[in-house]
């Protein structure tokens, strides 16, 4: 025991000695031109400047990048891939920065090293394709736009499912995940499984990997449109409104029966996503949703275009997710900011996920419904 944790400490401190060294797809593509394939060139962003109610917060928009990066097919040979998150290194060492959302954030690159030493390494021989990223075994947000969403740049790029021998999909608990894989056509045999908090690190003969699929905290036209386009649903016999609670560890709504009581007899009815058989298709059949910012609101995906939409964010945890896929998916959208029980001043760039609870003013939700024009309706 005593020389395992011996073992176990020399490795952290060789590890921590290491140099680190970083590169990016447009650096290796100056070496290599055939390594990167551009698909989606660099552009101006066309976010909305405006929401149901006004002018959108400024504690959206300035996460809402005013350029988008190109975007691309990376190939690389011998490449490694570590952990769960899926940071990539070339050959060489080199981590690979714009394959992930948080390329930008200095917290994060200089602590990210190729783990020495590799005796637990696994060796893919053939054609790997990495669907792995940071987040995307915990969170179906991520799994879904960050992870899933990839797909649209290697079928963009013509590469075929016969080409490819190994899939590293990051495995999450969830049936909607699980509808996700087999409404993309990912060969079950060629899975294999990155599961959340166990150790991984593999070397590909021959790597194949997307751009991150649109920048961090927002959604781009193309991920939402191919996720859309992979499923489909039968037209709703009856409307429906919807009211999606959020049912986790942290940024709860403390005043979510005085918000009920407010939109029941509006003719809402209260959903949670992860209890709902199908949930895409209810979200399918809504002709309004009122939800707590949380990854449940992903299945707006699914929403015909001219949904009405209002988003209660808390006001510690304000980011444009929701936002920008409504723009892209042609809903309706309102944000009511909402006062969190405690507000940490930060970095713009920090990687900060808020713990704290926040309330909704039953003043100000009956404002945004009025400009949705959603102050009647009857029970479903």
């Amino acid at each position: 025991m005593r020389f395992d944790q011996f073992k176990r400490g020399l490795w952290r401190r060789i590890n921590h000695a290491l140099p680190i060294r970083w590169t990016t797809t447009q650096e290796l593509a100056l070496r290599d031109p055939g390594c990167w394939q551009e698909l989606v060139p660099a552009r101006e962003a066309d976010w909305p400047e405006h929401i149901a109610s006004g002018e959108v917060p400024y504690q959206l928009r300035q996460y809402m990048p005013p350029k988008l990066e190109s975007k691309g097919v990376l190939r690389l040979h011998k490449a490694w891939v570590s952990t769960q998150d899926g940071w990539v290194f070339t050959k060489g060492g080199e981590r690979v920065l714009n394959l992930s959302g948080f390329h930008r954030l200095h917290q994060i690159a200089p602590r990210v090293r190729l783990p020495f030493p590799r005796f637990h390494r696994r060796s893919l021989p053939g054609v790997t394709l990495s669907l792995l990223s940071t987040w995307t075994t915990q969170n179906f947000y991520h799994f879904s736009m960050d992870a899933i969403s990839r797909l649209h740049l290697i079928k963009r790029a013509g590469i075929d499912w016969r080409e490819i021998d190994h899939v590293l999909l990051p495995v999450l608990d969830s049936a909607s995940a699980r509808r996700w894989v087999e409404a993309a056509g990912i060969p079950r045999e060629k899975i294999i499984p990155v599961r959340h908090g166990k150790r991984f690190l593999v070397q590909a003969e021959h790597l194949i990997c997307g751009s991150f699929p649109g920048m961090r905290r927002t959604c781009s036209a193309e991920a939402v449109e191919f996720l859309q386009g992979l499923r489909h649903f039968a037209p709703a016999k009856k409307p429906r409104r919807l009211f999606v609670c959020r049912r986790s560890h942290s940024r709860l709504l403390l005043n979510e029966d005085e918000v009920w009581a407010l939109l029941f007899p509006l003719g809402f009815e209260r959903v949670e996503p992860a209890q709902v058989a199908n949930a895409e298709q209810v979200f399918s059949e809504a002709e309004a949703v009122v939800g707590v910012h949380g990854a449940a609101l992903t299945n707006l995906l699914f929403c015909k275009p001219g949904t009405k939409v209002l988003e209660l964010l808390p006001s510690d945890h304000s980011y444009p997710c929701y936002i920008s896929m409504a723009h892209h998916a042609g809903l309706h959208y309102d944000a009511l900011i909402c006062p969190s029980t405690q507000v940490v001043e930060r970095p713009i760039e920090e990687v900060y996920d808020s713990n704290f609870d926040f309330t909704v003013s039953r003043e100000a939700l009956a404002g945004r419904l009025v400009a949705l024009g959603l102050t009647s309706g009857a029970r479903p």
